[in-house]
């Protein structure tokens, strides 16, 4: 299957380790700090999960990507992975991720294998400090969306998501009320900017050498 052997690159790549920050900065925003800078102003940030999960579908291999419902928030509207914020009860940052995954779309824990964290990244608007987790399911899961939290799914071949004719420079209006331009993907009328386009630019140099020449 494509998508096993998309996973044996992507362990290959990982023996020389997370390509980390700089590849993450490729879609950052210049005006967005350093990963350090929560430390170096001595902010506690919040701690949240992420799930990055891939599966093959029609001969292509898709990652999954929500539309968050428009709320009083810093990240409304925007594109972005399952996830959320850690919760006592589950022991680990990965539970974070598999947990907030099945509550927003339907994934099941169970279904789901853990191909290796990604590099942790610092979300100042919302201060939180998120950990990513890359995992695959052998088969498309049958999603059901949390309406409350979920506008939609956005599902995405890589290979399209990673075109460079896909990538672009955009104004994005800020909660703020500020605009500024940001590095971007985009997909399906979806423009997909900030700590989410930071996280797929690392998976995109992870799956370089396979997906990408």
């Amino acid at each position: 299957m494509l998508l096993f052997d998309l996973i044996e690159n992507i362990k290959c790549r990982l023996q020389k380790g997370l390509p980390g920050e700089s590849f993450q900065y490729k879609m950052a925003p210049v005006s967005r700090p350093k990963s350090d800078f929560y430390i170096k102003n001595k902010i506690v940030p919040k701690k949240g999960g992420v799930l990055v999960l891939v599966y093959e579908l029609n001969q292509q291999i898709y990652v999954l990507l929500t539309l968050r419902k428009e709320y009083n928030g810093v990240h409304s509207k925007q594109v972005s992975f399952p996830g959320g914020k850690f919760e006592d009860g589950d022991g680990n940052l990965l539970n974070t991720a598999l947990r907030e995954a099945n509550e927003e779309v339907g994934i099941k824990i169970n279904q789901v294998e853990i191909i290796s964290n990604l590099t942790d990244l610092y979300i100042p608007p919302s201060n939180f400090l998120v950990s990513p987790y890359l995992a695959f399911t052998s088969k498309r899961p049958s999603f059901e969306i949390q309406e409350a939290e979920v506008e939609q799914l956005i599902e995405i071949p890589l290979k399209e998501l990673f075109d460079e004719n896909n990538k672009s420079i955009k104004e994005v209006l800020l909660s703020d009320g500020n605009i500024i331009e940001v590095p971007c993907y985009l997909s399906q009328d979806n423009v997909i900017w900030g700590a989410t386009a930071m996280i797929i630019s690392e998976l995109e140099e992870l799956c370089r050498g396979f997906l990408i020449k």
